[in-house]
Order: structure tokens, then C-alpha cells, then sequence
């Protein structure tokens, strides 16, 4: 019961979800940017280098915002909803 009304709230959440993980990936690309006071031309791994935590939280920013567009969906929904429906099932014929 939980996995799936966990599954159907972020469902139901998906599009501000995503909307703020590209929020997220946006302003830490800017910051990174910003830390970094190069021009994209002169961009370097040496100088991305520097700063491995703006780096790292970008990455994470990115695998959230994929995680929202991929893995949340009608599907994954339906899925947690048949085990629920089964689990449910069960237990009624254990009951009678």
C-alpha cells in the first residue's frame, strides 16, 4: 500500500519535479560557471578540476532530473498497483 500511493503522489508530482531539477542543474551550472570565470572557450577539465563539489552536485542535479523524466511514469505506477492488488487479494482468502 505505501509503494504504490508513494508511486502515484510522484506521479502526480512529476511536472514540478522536474521543473525544479532544472532549476537545480541550471543555477549549479551558472554557479559553476561563475566560480570559475573562464569563457566557455577557454573551459578546461584542469579547471573543472578545481571544484569537485559544484561538479558532483551537478552530476547528482542531472541524475535526479533524469530519474523524474525516465523512471516515474503511468507504468511504474501499474506496477506497484498489481502487487498492491495481489497482496490485497491474498489477504482476503487468508481472511475467509
Amino acid at each position: 500500500n505505501v509503494e504504490y500511493g508513494f508511486a502515484r503522489n510522484l506521479t502526480a508530482c512529476k511536472s514540478t519535479g522536474i521543473l525544479v531539477a532544472l532549476t537545480c542543474v541550471a543555477l549549479c551550472l551558472v554557479t559553476l560557471y561563475h566560480t570559475i570565470g573562464l569563457p566557455l572557450q577557454e573551459l578546461s577539465f584542469e579547471a573543472l578540476a578545481k571544484h569537485p563539489v559544484l561538479l558532483a552536485a551537478t552530476g547528482v542535479e542531472l541524475v535526479i532530473l533524469l530519474c523524474w523524466i525516465f523512471l516515474v511514469n503511468h507504468d511504474w505506477v501499474r506496477v506497484r498497483g498489481f502487487a498492491y492488488a495481489q497482496r490485497l487479494f491474498a489477504s482476503c482468502e487468508q481472511v475467509s
